[in-house]
């Protein structure tokens, strides 16, 4: 480009993208999550290749500044179109995000959800997050399925309650 103003317009959402990045990576959540959400919010950027790896920073931003709600929107479009490289920590994220928010019912359909990803492919921070949130919300059975499918035969009802979870059998 011969005219620095149209190129200057052609790298703007870029630039915002590093500026933000920037800030993200200084721990700097707060200011992150602004511009994170000016270039996710915006139509020029939505055809970006960075874009749901922007949703991702977005919502790890919110998270990390307990917005847990506002986290749970961005996490929720990573896990809806199923952004392979993010799929399974959003998922992990939001079935915490659930138990913080005092949601059971939306804890069960993600493990629903994950249900459907072959066991040997599910990430061991995800099969944890999602037995220990099960055992949390009582469902022993189910947090024992989940984990067994998971490749943890040697579960047992004890290991809840090691992990800090107090542990009382499904009716």
């Amino acid at each position: 480009f011969a005219n620095p103003i149209a190129q200057h317009r052609l790298f703007a959402t870029e630039k915002r993208f590093i500026d933000a990045t920037l800030a993200y990576e200084r721990g700097n959540y707060a200011v992150a999550a602004v511009m994170f959400m000016d270039l996710v919010e915006s139509p020029l950027f939505r055809q970006n290749r960075d874009y749901y790896r922007c949703v991702y920073l977005l919502a790890d931003s919110l998270y990390r500044k307990r917005n847990f709600y506002a986290a749970r929107e961005y996490y929720e479009i990573l896990a809806k179109y199923k952004v392979a490289q993010y799929l399974q920590e959003a998922m992990q994220h939001l079935v915490d995000i659930a138990v913080r928010v005092h949601k059971p019912e939306e804890v069960e359909r993600y493990a629903q959800e994950l249900d459907r990803i072959p066991a040997s492919s599910r990430s061991p921070e995800l099969i944890y997050q999602v037995g220990k949130s099960l055992f949390q919300l009582k469902r022993t059975l189910r947090a024992r399925d989940f984990l067994a499918a998971g490749g943890e035969d040697d579960v047992d009802v004890e290991d809840g309650a090691a992990a800090g979870v107090r542990v009382e059998q499904d009716l």
